[in-house]
């Protein structure tokens, strides 16, 4: 995420963001778009929705995790050597996704390759 700067009360000419605004801000419409570069937003990247470029984008993430749900946790105490190698996959019959485990967030996002 960005920082954002947070604008006091009587302090004209602050802006609230700085900077671009990606796609994870979901900006999915024109007026959505004009808020953000009128509060100061160098440039508006817009919603996959939108944009359709899913290709690299973190589309999800997760606290359900597959190496939870397998007993490797390392949090757990698991061991941490599980019979697979990472980078693992899902594939539906016609796109592939990457999945990456944050195990110090506890999470497990989700790729479009």
């Amino acid at each position: 995420m960005h920082p954002v700067e947070m604008r006091r009360k009587g302090e004209a000419g602050l802006s609230l963001f700085s900077g671009r605004i990606s796609w994870e801000e979901n900006v999915a419409n024109a007026l959505a778009e004009q808020f953000y570069i009128k509060q100061g937003a160098g440039t508006v990247e817009p919603a996959l929705e939108i944009s359709r470029d899913y290709r690299g984008r973190r589309l999800m993430t997760m606290k359900h995790c597959l190496k939870y749900q397998q007993g490797h946790c390392v949090r757990e105490g698991a061991p941490v050597d599980p019979q697979w190698t990472e980078p693992l996959f899902l594939f539906d019959g016609v796109r592939k996704f990457r999945l990456e485990f944050d195990c110090r967030e506890c999470v497990m996002n989700l790729y479009h390759l």
